[in-house]
């Protein structure tokens, strides 16, 4: 995947945007009751403390880079038993 548009899962608000050391930007989106981790952004669209509404584009992805995680009272959830992709 490169140049393809990333959505936010859930509704939340952007809690962490920081370019990392492989030179690709994570974003993390806290919901409700879950966490969601965005990896491998060439771009982010959004800065902490935006809210987000579920389907919004959060950021573009960099080629073959891309990883997302999503975390529930601090343990990783997986998330094909939650979210329809």
């Amino acid at each position: 995947i490169d140049n393809e548009n990333v959505a936010s899962v859930l509704n939340g608000m952007v809690m962490y945007v920081n370019c990392e050391i492989n030179n690709a930007y994570t974003i993390i989106i806290k919901h409700t009751d879950y966490i969601s981790i965005y990896r491998g952004l060439k771009t982010p669209l959004k800065q902490i403390g935006d809210r987000i509404q579920a389907g919004e584009c959060i950021g573009i992805a960099k080629k073959g880079q891309l990883g997302f995680e999503l975390w529930k009272n601090d343990v990783a959830v997986d998330p094909e038993k939650l979210i329809a992709f």
